[in-house]
């Protein structure tokens, strides 16, 4: 039965207003060129991550994903330019601890940590390795606290300041009821050199320290997870030497806020369908780092209770949040 004219027509403009009221991202998302902002520099295992995971989104998305690094300001220039993109799924960033440090302790940042991003989920984790110097003359976390206790104030630690790092350092104190004096460096190299030379008698470090472990000039007190970390499993964790404390660096992926929920769907979907990919995460763990299963919903609940952590710690030293 063939419809009247009208009908037909009728039809046709009811089949487009359909269309235009159904979410168009969802058909034709993404439809050019994907910027993944990383806010640290080229050649940083953050970089590493970043790369790993342009590479292969390429693939499912079917659209180039070109890592750029804004980097200055300890990583708020970066996640500022994330925060004030626009949210249609073109412009999404690397994250990391910087999003839950207390405001405080960043120079002009203008993004809001807990508001002004989509979380994707975390993909890698490191924890930190609590080391002294063989100077020092300790063998154990709990020979550590107990010569904190003995000379108040005389030890030294060292901390790259205005990071999460230096709350981290004031919740261990807090945890042993101890005093060391802080003293800041710029980055992780001169904090192992510092040790190395006994100018500081503790510090959280990273894989920087293993050769020094080997030698004996460092002696790692307890890696601070819950669980061993598998670089390093001979060293006992922070929760099994009686300890409640954790910290870990980690990296995830997110968006601006506002993003449609078909977007961001589509986004938690691949970058979870990348992270079971057998080179990859051998790629991640050659970055020393170990990978995760990213969810949002658990990105979500260890920032809220990292931010809270920090939250605890800026109040006590009138650090503004």
């Amino acid at each position: 039965m063939r419809l009247p004219l009208k009908a037909v027509a009728a039809l046709a403009l009811a089949t487009m207003s359909l269309m235009h009221t159904l979410p168009a991202t969802a058909q034709s998302y993404p439809t050019k060129r994907i910027t993944l902002i990383v806010p640290l520099p080229a050649g940083a295992s953050s970089d590493g991550i970043a790369r790993i995971y342009a590479e292969k989104l390429k693939d499912r998305l079917g659209q180039p994903v070109i890592v750029e690094n804004r980097v200055g300001n300890g990583g708020v220039i970066g996640l500022d330019a994330l925060a004030k993109a626009a949210p249609d799924g073109y412009t999404l960033g690397l994250l990391s601890q910087v999003i839950v440090t207390p405001r405080g302790l960043l120079q002009n940042a203008s993004f809001d940590g807990t508001k002004d991003f989509a979380l994707f989920g975390r993909v890698s984790r490191s924890p930190f390795v609590i080391v002294a110097p063989a100077e020092a003359g300790v063998k154990t976390l709990s020979e550590f606290v107990n010569l904190a206790k003995s000379k108040p104030g005389a030890l030294n630690y060292g901390v790259v300041p205005n990071s999460l790092m230096q709350i981290d350092m004031v919740r261990f104190m807090q945890a042993n009821q101890v005093k060391i004096q802080e003293v800041p460096f710029n980055g992780a190299a001169p904090i192992a050199t510092a040790l190395l030379s006994n100018q500081i008698q503790m510090s959280f470090i990273g894989t920087s320290g293993f050769p020094h472990f080997k030698t004996g000039k460092l002696v790692p007190l307890a890696v601070t997870s819950r669980a061993r970390w598998s670089l390093a499993p001979e060293i006992p964790t922070t929760i099994e030497q009686g300890l409640n404390f954790e910290s870990s660096f980690w990296y995830g992926f997110g968006g601006p806020a506002a993003l449609p929920a078909d977007i961001t769907n589509r986004l938690v979907r691949d970058i979870s369908e990348v992270s079971k990919l057998t080179e990859v995460r051998d790629l991640v763990k050659k970055l020393n780092m170990d990978p995760l299963d990213p969810s949002p919903a658990e990105m979500l609940e260890h920032t809220r209770r990292e931010r809270e952590q920090g939250a605890a710690v800026a109040k006590s030293l009138n650090i503004a949040l």
